[in-house]
C-alpha cells in the first residue's frame, strides 16, 4: 500500500490492559483491570510475500529499577510500564537486531542485557526509558535460537537454549568478566518425551504421536530450587503451552513436574499460553507472560497474554490461564493466587447473541463478531464513518466493561506503513431505538486493536452498539470480538452431574471426558490436576464433552466441570479420577 492516506497512530503503546479513564474517567475499581490478549501495538510483519499480519511473541518482562519492561519478538521495540497496567512504547534506536526472534533480557552488573537467536553481541542499558543501548561483543561462539539468559544469586551466569522438534533444551554456564566466555561445555537438560508427556506430541489436539518442538526456555529461581520451563508442541496450535523441570543447580539433573504443563490455554476467545517468562512483581507475586494465537493469515500471527503464577505448598508452579480472557484485577499488593484468581467476576453477555450490521461482507458476517473466536471476525463493506454494528443481549443487563478486538480487515499494511487507527463510539440502549452513547473513542490517537473498555458505572441496557466515527482509507471496519461483560438476569447454571473420565489403558495419554448436559447453560470450566485439591488447568468449552491425548503417563488425574452462563457459575460436578 501507499503512505499517506491513514490517520497515523502516535508512538505510545496502548495500554496492556483498560482503566476506565480510556472512556474518560475513573474506574470502579482501585487495582488496574485486565483482559487477555494484552492490548500493545503490535507491529505488523516486514514480509510482503506474505498476507499482512501483526505479531508478537516468545515475551519476556523484567522489573528494573522500579519500572517494568516487555519485549517481544519482531516488535521493533518494546514496552515500559508502572504498574503492569498501563504501558508505552518505546522504540529500539537505529541498528538494533529487532528482526530477530525470542528476546531474552537480564540484569547483569546494573544493566538489562538483551540477547536474541541468531545474535554474536550482547545489548545492554542503564537508561531503557530512553533507548540509551550500547553494543557489546561478546567472546560466546554459538549462535542460538530461543536463548535464555540467567544470572544466579551468586552472581553466575547461565544461557539456556534450544529450539527443534528432536535436539535438547541445552545449558551453559558463561563468565561476565571475561566476555561471556563458555566455561565447560553446554550439557542437555529437557529432552523429547512425547511418549510419556502426551501435550508434547504434535497437532493441534496433540494426536499425532510424533514430538512437537521443544523450545523458549526460561529460568526462574525460588527457595533454592530451579525451575527451567519449556515450550511445546508448537506455536502456530491452540494448545502451545509451557511446562518445566526443577533442580537444585543451575545445569540439573532436572526432575519432570508432573503437573505439566503448568501454563496453558485452550478455550476461550484467545488460546496459546507458550514460550513465555515468569517474573516477580514488586509486592511478590509471580507472573507468567506468554505467546497466544491467532493463526489465520499466517501460523505467526500472534499476541501476548499475561497469566498470575504462584507455587504451591510442595514448591510446584502453576499458572491461571483460562479465565484471563475476561476483565481481571492486576493487585497493586501481595496477594495469593494459590486461593484465588482476581477475577472482576463480570460475565460474558454477548456469546451467541443476535447481531445485525449497517453493511456485511460476504465471508465476515455479524455473527462472527459474538462467537468467541478471536479467528473469525465481522467487516463492513467499507471503512466509511457510520459503519456500525449492533448486539442484542436478549433481556437487560448490567454492563460493567466491553472489550473491543479490531480485525484489520483489507488493510495491505506492512511495517513502516502507517496503520489504520480505529476511532469510534459506543452506545447502549434499553429499548434498541433510544440510545446513550458510554464511550467515545472519536479523537483516539493509539493503536489500539484489543482494547478493554471499563465503565464509570454499570449501565443498564439490552443493546449494544459500535460505530465508526472517522472514514478510513485502504480497508475496512472490522471486529474479531464486541464482548460485552457484566451480571444479566438469568438463572444459573445447576450443578454439572455424572461427570466421567477414562483413560486410554493401550495409551494412558488419551482421555476422555464427559457428563449430562447441563440446562441453560452457554458453556463449561473442564478443571484437572494430579491431586484431587490441585485441579488448577482449566478449558473452557461449549459441549459436554472432550477427548484428547495430552497427559502424562505415570501421574495420576483428578477431573471436575462447572457449567456457566451469562449469569454466572453454577456449582462443580463431583471430582472424578481419570482411570
Amino acid at each position: 500500500m501507499k503512505k499517506g492516506k491513514f490517520c497515523a497512530f502516535s508512538d505510545l503503546a496502548a495500554v496492556l490492559v483498560a482503566a476506565a479513564c480510556l472512556c474518560g474517567c475513573e474506574s470502579e475499581a482501585k487495582n488496574p483491570v485486565a483482559i487477555n490478549p494484552i492490548d500493545i501495538n503490535y507491529r505488523f510483519s516486514q514480509i510482503k510475500n506474505e498476507a499482512p499480519r501483526r505479531e508478537a511473541a516468545d515475551p519476556e518482562i523484567i522489573l528494573y529499577k522500579d519500572k517494568y519492561y516487555l519485549f517481544a519478538s519482531k516488535s521493533g521495540g518494546y514496552w515500559q510500564s508502572d504498574d503492569l497496567a498501563n504501558w508505552q512504547y518505546i522504540k529500539f534506536p537505529k541498528g538494533f537486531p529487532t528482526e530477530n526472534y525470542a528476546p531474552t533480557v537480564a540484569e547483569i552488573n546494573g544493566e538489562i542485557v538483551f540477547f536474541v537467536s541468531g545474535l554474536d553481541c550482547f545489548w545492554t542499558t542503564s537508561d531503557p526509558e530512553n533507548a540509551v543501548w550500547k553494543r557489546v561483543k561478546i567472546d560466546y561462539p554459538r549462535r542460538d535460537t530461543d536463548p535464555a539468559l540467567f544470572k544466579d544469586d551468586d552472581g553466575r551466569v547461565y544461557i539456556y537454549y534450544g529450539c527443534s522438534p528432536k535436539d535438547p533444551i541445552m545449558g551453559v554456564e558463561v563468565d561476565p568478566k571475561n566476555n561471556y566466555k563458555m566455561i565447560g561445555e553446554p550439557v542437555a537438560l529437557i529432552g523429547h518425551e512425547f511418549k510419556t508427556n502426551g501435550w508434547e506430541k504434535s497437532g493441534e489436539n496433540n494426536q499425532d504421536d510424533r514430538s512437537g518442538w521443544n523450545e523458549g526456555a526460561n529460568m526462574i529461581k525460588r527457595g533454592g530450587k530451579y525451575y527451567l520451563q519449556y515450550a511445546a508442541p508448537g506455536t502456530q496450535w491452540r494448545n502451545y503451552a509451557d511446562g518445566v523441570y526443577v533442580s537444585d543447580k543451575p545445569l540439573g539433573k532436572f526432575v519432570y513436574q508432573k503437573s505439566s504443563p503448568f501454563s496453558q490455554k485452550r478455550g476461550g476467545f484467545i488460546g496459546g499460553a507458550g514460550h513465555g517468562g515468569t517474573f516477580k512483581d514488586k509486592f511478590g507475586n509471580y507472573w507468567h507472560v506468554a505467546s497466544m494465537l491467532v493463526g489465520v493469515h499466517h501460523g505467526f500471527e500472534r499476541r501476548l497474554g499475561l497469566f498470575p503464577a504462584f507455587f504451591d505448598a510442595k514448591g510446584e508452579m502453576h499458572a491461571i490461564a483460562e479465565f484471563t480472557d475476561r476483565p481481571f484485577e492486576i493487585p497493586q499488593k501481595k496477594f495469593d493466587f494459590s486461593k484465588s484468581a482476581p477475577s472482576k467476576n463480570w460475565n460474558l453477555l454477548s456469546y451467541k447473541k443476535a447481531a445485525k450490521a449497517s453493511s456485511s461482507e460476504e465471508k465476515f458476517p455479524p455473527e462472527n463478531a459474538a462467537d468467541e473466536q478471536i479467528e473469525t471476525w465481522w467487516s463492513a463493506k467499507s471503512g466509511n464513518k457510520g459503519e456500525r454494528l449492533e448486539i442484542d443481549l436478549g433481556g437487560i443487563c448490567k454492563i460493567s466493561a466491553i472489550h473491543v478486538n479490531f480485525a484489520d480487515e483489507g488493510f495491505n499494511v506492512y511495517d513502516g506503513d502507517e496503520v489504520p487507527i480505529y476511532r469510534y463510539k459506543i452506545f447502549a440502549s434499553k429499548d434498541g431505538k433510544s440510545w446513550t452513547q458510554i464511550c467515545d473513542e472519536s479523537q483516539n490517537q493509539k493503536d489500539s486493536p484489543h482494547s478493554l473498555k471499563v465503565l464509570p458505572k454499570a449501565q443498564s441496557a439490552r443493546f449494544v452498539a459500535i460505530e465508526n466515527a472517522a472514514d478510513m482509507q485502504g480497508g475496512k471496519f472490522s471486529i474479531s470480538g464486541l464482548r460485552v461483560f457484566g451480571i444479566s438476569g438469568a438463572r444459573k447454571p445447576a450443578k454439572v452431574e455424572n461427570l466421567e473420565a477414562k483413560r486410554d489403558p493401550a495409551d494412558p495419554r488419551n482421555v476422555e471426558i464427559s457428563w449430562d448436559e447441563t440446562p441453560n447453560a452457554e458453556g463449561y470450566i473442564l478443571s484437572w490436576g494430579a491431586e484431587p485439591n490441585k485441579q488448577h488447568s482449566q478449558m473452557t468449552l461449549r459441549q459436554n464433552s472432550f477427548k484428547g491425548s495430552f497427559l502424562n503417563i505415570g501421574s495420576p488425574y483428578y477431573f471436575s466441570a462447572r457449567a456457566f452462563n451469562s449469569a454466572g457459575e453454577g456449582k462443580s460436578s463431583d471430582t472424578k479420577e481419570a482411570k
